[in-house]
């Protein structure tokens, strides 16, 4: 995952949950949660799982867990 434009579905979703989880409103978080579980429909099982994964690791790389 990157800090630019989403190249596919897949990294979407992962700034979807990224921005979910950084958010800085309740409804911003929601909002961003809304958005990746939309986009997470045209993902199979295993790429949502590596998205979360991907997620979860730069929150834990930028110390925001």
């Amino acid at each position: 995952m990157h800090n630019n434009t989403p190249q596919n579905t897949q990294e979407a979703v992962e700034l979807g949950l990224y921005l979910a989880v950084t958010a800085d409103t309740e409804e911003k978080s929601a909002d961003a949660l809304q958005l990746a579980k939309e986009l997470a429909l045209g993902l199979n099982y295993a790429e949502v799982q590596t998205a979360k994964r991907n997620v979860a690791a730069r929150i834990e790389q930028e110390g925001l867990r």
